[in-house]
């Protein structure tokens, strides 16, 4: 990752992207997973989580229909 990137910018990106098409999906990375899920969750529409396995990325998905999961850099 390129800590000069302003990632708020690709997060909102994304987001807005996942809103208007019903069936998109989205992942994004930051330094933490936070910064990204509290931009995105702006978007009217959006309901993003942070993810630390597959398991949650998984009943995310079932159980709350997520359709933007956030990730951090560092684990």
């Amino acid at each position: 990752l390129d800590p000069n990137d302003d990632y708020p910018d690709f997060a909102l990106a994304v987001a807005e992207k996942v809103a208007r098409y019903p069936d998109a999906r989205g992942i994004v990375l930051c330094d933490s997973g936070v910064g990204v899920t509290v931009i995105a969750n702006k978007v009217a529409g959006i309901q993003a989580c942070l993810l630390t396995t597959s398991a949650e990325a998984v009943k995310a998905r079932q159980d709350d229909k997520i359709g933007r999961a956030s990730c951090r850099e560092r684990v």
